[in-house]
């Protein structure tokens, strides 16, 4: 046991002090990609009101952050993103009761999101002869919803001429981010990466706040949102039912720019190979 406790301190140790480094410095990291989003809550997959077919949503991301690795191994960093989300949905309704007619419907919830995170980074090291590394990270992030697009094909009847759906939804939302990223550097002016992130709403999407006895609304506008339904939902189930909450899988890839070159810390060049340096890059 001693022995096994002896060998987890020296690696420990060794992890602490390798003189390999990764990139230190400051940088924007402009990056887009597709985005796969989800509308999710637990109540809708077994209402017995409708037949809820969730599809694939597919939507883009993109954005902008300032990296500030602070150290040769962590790092952190605020942006820009603008993100596109949502669900879409495709099943049948009924059309007539008497005789159980259906007919197939299509239809979508989009939302359109700024989001500001604030991301803390972790990055794998990088030796003299090496121009690429690994960066893990994990954050927090505030969204605000600036537009919305409801539509159902066919459309609901009685629908209202310019409702502005977007008072349907809450107007912010808290997000949890956490990814990979795998950054190259072929250059001391740029690089480029490759990577993916998920995020993770905790604020529900729907207001609850909305006074559904207020207006007379058709069952597609009911929680959830777009969504045709053979029964309009009573009022009482738009406040009961559970928590509605936003999630994304983004794979993208984005430009590095270092605010400053790239450097060898030792002042060797940067494309140059010196196996007898143990320091790694930074930006002076």
């Amino acid at each position: 046991m001693t022995q096994r406790k002896l060998i987890l301190l020296c690696s420990v140790l060794f992890f602490i002090t390798d003189t390999s480094f990764a990139q230190m410095g400051k940088m924007l990291n402009i990056w887009g990609g597709g985005q796969q989003t989800w509308i999710l809550n637990r109540d809708d997959s077994g209402w017995p009101l409708f037949s809820n077919n969730q599809t694939d949503t597919k939507r883009p991301g993109f954005g902008v952050e300032y990296i500030d690795n602070f150290d040769f191994r962590f790092g952190y960093s605020v942006g820009l993103t603008y993100s596109q989300q949502g669900q879409m949905y495709k099943g049948v309704y009924t059309i007539d009761t008497a005789t159980k007619k259906t007919a197939p419907f299509t239809s979508h919830a989009y939302l359109d999101y700024i989001k500001l995170p604030l991301i803390f980074r972790f990055n794998t090291s990088m030796d003299d002869d090496q121009y690429f590394n690994i960066c893990i990270y994990g954050g927090m992030q505030f969204a605000y919803l600036i537009n919305t697009n409801v539509q159902t094909d066919p459309t609901d009847s009685a629908m209202p001429s310019n409702f502005k759906y977007r008072k349907l939804f809450n107007p912010y939302d808290i997000t949890m981010i956490g990814g990979l990223q795998i950054n190259v550097y072929p250059s001391p002016k740029w690089g480029f990466s490759a990577g993916f992130r998920y995020d993770r709403g905790f604020v529900n999407v729907e207001n609850k706040n909305y006074d559904f006895r207020a207006q007379k609304l058709p069952a597609s506008l009911y929680f959830p949102i777009s969504l045709r339904k053979d029964i309009t939902p009573s009022v009482d189930d738009a406040y009961t039912r559970d928590k509605t909450t936003n999630s994304t899988i983004n794979i993208y890839v984005s430009l590095i720019i270092p605010l400053k070159d790239f450097e060898r810390v030792n002042n060797t060049p940067f494309l140059e190979d010196n196996n007898n340096s143990d320091d790694g890059l930074q930006v002076k």
